[in-house]
Parts: C-alpha cells; structure tokens; sequence
C-alpha cells in the first residue's frame, strides 16, 4: 500500500521522559471531566508520533480477519485516504488493534502529557489557538490525512494530538 519509508515514518514512536506534568484545567467553560487542573506524574513511556491510519489498520484487517471499519465501503479503504486516520473503529477494535501491534492503548494522562508536554499549555504548540496547526471545524470540516499538520507537533515530537478525529484511551474519560 505504501513506500517502506512511508511504513517507518508511519509506525515511528516517540519517548516521553518520565517526571510530572500538569493535567486538566481550571477553565471556567471547560467540560467537567477536564476539571480540575492538577499534577500528574508518570514513568518514562513511549506513544506513536502519529496516530493510526486506515493503511496500518488494513494490515491488520489482513492479518487477523477483523471486520473493517463501517465506513470502509466493500471492507477496502476509502480512495485517497490511506494516510487519513482510522475511524469508525469502537474501542475493543482499538484495543485489539494495539495489541496485534504490539502495543497497548495509551492512558489519558499518557495522552494528555505526551500532548501538553509538562507546563500544562493548552495546545501542543502553546497556549494560543492556531487553526493553522490542526484540523478543526475552522478549517476542514472532515478528517485530514495524519501527516498534514507539522506544525502542530507537541514538545515530544507527537503529531495530530489536537484536532484531526477522536481517540481511544486506555481508561475512561472521567473527572
């Protein structure tokens, strides 16, 4: 489906050092599972640089027999969109996924540090809003392809850890 290189860019993960960072928010308008704002502290781990696209999930579609995602139309990848990001997959084919990988879903504070970085900011980039860092109802109005937004990376090297689509953690989403 892709070049070897495109593979290993694609499959690439990034360290995050061990140590404590800021969770949450104390932001009036903030939902309430993203409050309060308080201080984390995890081991060192390590998240992919990009999150999981439609080629990588057909590989595994085509290792283990899985049903495909159901906007996957006739079980093949939608045209043009095999460095879109996976959608439309629950969270047992996330986890199954990761698995088969041999990985595992990252937890939310793993998410959210990897993401911030360990000053609590708002963004991957910083505090401010930058609609030319991600992919949101500003600019697109559907899924972008993972590589699209370099700028937005976090501090740690993650790409599309704001914006874009959704993702899967390990736990769940609670105050």
């Amino acid at each position: 489906l892709l070049p070897k290189t495109k593979w290993l860019e694609l499959d690439t993960m990034v360290t995050i050092p061990a140590g404590p960072f800021i969770m949450g928010t104390n932001l009036e308008r903030a939902d309430d599972q993203d409050k309060p704002e308080h201080k984390g502290n995890l081991p060192e781990y390590k998240i992919d640089k990009y999150p999981v696209t439609n080629a990588q999930y057909a590989r595994f579609i085509a290792a283990t027999g899985r049903r495909p995602p159901s906007n996957w139309k006739n079980g093949k990848v939608p045209q043009g969109e095999l460095l879109f990001p996976v959608t439309m997959v629950d969270w047992y084919d996330a986890s199954a996924y990761a698995k088969w990988a041999g990985k595992r879903l990252p937890t939310e504070a793993e998410y959210e540090k990897a993401g911030r970085g360990t000053d609590g900011r708002r963004w991957p980039w910083g505090n401010k809003m930058d609609p030319s860092r991600l992919n949101t109802y500003y600019n697109k109005g559907s899924a972008t392809p993972v590589t699209e937004y370099p700028n937005g990376v976090s501090q740690y090297g993650a790409i599309d850890m704001s914006g874009n689509v959704n993702e899967w953690t390990e736990d769940d989403f609670e105050p």
